[in-house]
C-alpha cells in the first residue's frame, strides 16, 4: 500500500515537467523524456521498505530532483558510480550551475555539499570529501581550477598524487592549521647531538642564496576529445599571468643544497626537487650563537686593553691595589674566557654587613647565589663544570646594594 501511494505521488509530480515517470520492477523508478530516453534512475526504499521519498518540482527555490533517505537503511542520499571504458571519462556526478540573470544577485553552484550533526553521537561531518586511490598513477582527491589556470582538463595536468590540487590562486578567510609541523618533543627523538659549530659554519658558508624568476615548464598530457579519441597536447605548469610567476623570488638551488645537506632535499612525485627550508633554521641559529660569543669575547678583550691603557685613571686591576678602602669593588674575572675554572676578585670594606656574589644567565635567570663572609680583598672561584658553554653575568651585592655587574665567557 505504501509503495502504491508513493508511486502515485511521483506520477503527479512528474506531470509538472517535460518528462515521463516510469516504474520498473524491483522498486526501480526512472525519469525519462517523451522519447523514452533514460535521464535518471534511482531505487526507492531499502530491502522492500519504500520509505525513501523522491519527487520532482519546477517551482521557485525548489528542486529538479530531490531524494531523501530517512529509512536508516543506507549511508547515501544519492549514490552514483560510473565505470569508464578505454579512452573515455568516468564521471559519477557532474554538476553545472549557471546564473543567467544579469540584473539579479545570485550564484551558480555546480555541486554543493552540506553536512550537519543533528544528534550528539555524530562526531564528524564533511560537506565534501575527496579521496584518491593510493594505487593511482596521478590525480587529486579534490581539484579546483580558476581562470586561465583552470581551463585545462584536470585529468590532463597531474604528474603526481595530491590530496588537493588548485590551479589558480587560493584565498582562505580564516586560520590555516597544518599537521605537517615537525615534532620537537624530546620523547620522539633519538641520537640527539649538538651541532658542531665549525662544521656547521663551513657548510653554511657554501650555500649560495640567489634571486630568480620562475621558469615556465611544459609537459605532454593525454586527454579525450569530443569524438572519444585520445589526443596528446602540451600543458604549462604555471599560469604566467599571476603575480607569483611574474615577481622576483629568493632562495636556494635544490641541486646545490643536495651536495651540502642531502637530508634537506626531497624529490616530489612530479620529479622536481624541493628544499626543507625549516630545517635550515637550527644551522643558522648555531652560527649566530657562536658568532655572538666571539663578538662578546672580542668586546671583553677590547675593554681589558682599554683598562690597561687608562690604568692610571681607573681603579687598580687587583684588590690589593685599591686606593679607597671604604668602597666595595668588583673586578673582571681571570682568565676570561675560561674553560675550567676562573677567579672573580673583589674588595669589601670592613663596614659591610652582608654581601653575596650571584651568577646569572644572559636572560637574567639566577643560577647561583653565594654568600661572601670575607672582608677586604678576596677571590671567589667559579667551577666551569657547573655550567654549559656560553656567556654569563655575575654581580656583587653589598648591604642589599648592587656594587657592579660584569660578564664572563665559558668555552668548552
Amino acid at each position: 500500500m505504501k509503495k502504491l501511494f508513493l508511486i502515485n505521488i511521483l506520477s503527479i509530480c512528474a506531470m509538472t515537467v517535460s518528462a515521463q515517470l516510469k516504474v520498473q520492477n524491483s522498486d526501480n523508478v526512472s525519469v525519462g523524456a517523451p522519447s523514452g530516453t533514460l535521464l535518471s534512475k534511482f531505487t526507492v526504499g531499502c530491502l522492500g521498505d519504500a520509505s525513501t521519498t523522491a519527487y520532482i518540482s519546477s517551482s521557485l527555490k525548489s528542486y529538479a530532483l530531490k531524494v531523501t533517505n530517512n529509512a536508516g537503511c543506507g549511508n547515501h542520499g544519492v549514490y552514483a558510480k560510473a565505470t569508464g571504458i578505454t579512452g573515455h571519462h568516468a564521471i559519477g556526478i557532474q554538476g553545472e550551475g549557471q546564473y543567467n540573470c544579469s540584473s539579479c544577485i545570485g550564484a551558480g553552484i555546480g555541486v554543493r555539499g552540506m553536512a550537519g550533526t543533528p544528534v550528539v553521537y555524530v562526531t564528524r561531518a564533511y560537506g565534501v570529501s575527496g579521496i584518491i586511490d593510493a594505487n593511482s598513477t596521478a590525480g587529486a582527491g579534490i581539484y579546483g581550477g580558476y581562470g586561465t589556470a583552470g581551463t585545462t582538463n584536470p585529468e590532463a595536468i597531474f604528474q603526481g598524487n595530491y590530496a588537493g590540487y588548485f590551479a589558480g590562486n587560493v584565498y582562505i578567510a580564516g586560520t590555516v592549521s597544518a599537521t605537517n609541523i615537525k615534532a620537537s618533543d624530546s620523547r620522539l627523538k633519538k641520537n640527539v647531538l649538538d651541532l658542531d659549530y665549525q662544521r656547521t659554519l663551513d657548510r653554511v658558508m657554501l650555500l649560495r642564496p640567489v634571486e630568480y624568476n620562475i621558469q615556465q615548464v611544459t609537459f605532454d598530457a593525454d586527454s579525450v576529445n569530443e569524438n572519444g579519441d585520445i589526443v596528446t597536447y602540451s600543458v604549462n605548469r604555471y599560469n604566467e599571468t599571476t603575480d607569483v610567476f611574474q615577481h622576483k623570488h629568493y632562495g636556494l638551488i635544490a641541486q646545490e643544497v643536495q651536495r651540502i645537506y642531502p637530508d634537506l632535499v626531497y624529490e616530489g612525485s612530479d620529479g622536481y626537487l624541493g628544499i626543507d627550508y625549516v630545517s635550515l633554521i637550527p644551522m643558522m641559529l648555531k652560527v649566530m650563537q657562536q658568532q655572538q660569543v666571539k663578538l662578546e669575547q672580542q668586546q671583553v678583550e677590547i675593554e681589558r686593553l682599554q683598562r690597561n691603557e687608562s690604568a692610571q685613571h681607573n681603579a687598580p686591576a687587583r684588590p690589593q691595589e685599591i686606593i679607597n678602602e671604604g668602597v666595595a669593588v668588583l673586578f673582571q674575572n681571570t682568565p676570561n674566557p675560561f674553560t675550567e675554572n676562573t677567579e672573580i676578585a673583589f674588595y669589601l670594606p670592613p663596614s659591610v654587613t652582608n654581601a653575596m656574589l650571584c651568577v646569572y644567565d644572559m636572560n637574567g635567570k639566577q643560577l647561583s647565589q653565594n654568600v661572601i663572609t670575607q672582608r677586604g680583598s678576596s677571590v671567589f672561584v667559579v667551577n666551569g663544570n657547573q655550567y654549559g658553554a656560553g656567556m654569563y653575568l655575575y654581580s656583587l651585592i653589598a648591604d642589599n646594594q648592587l656594587v657592579d655587574t660584569k660578564r664572563m665567557i665559558l668555552t668548552k
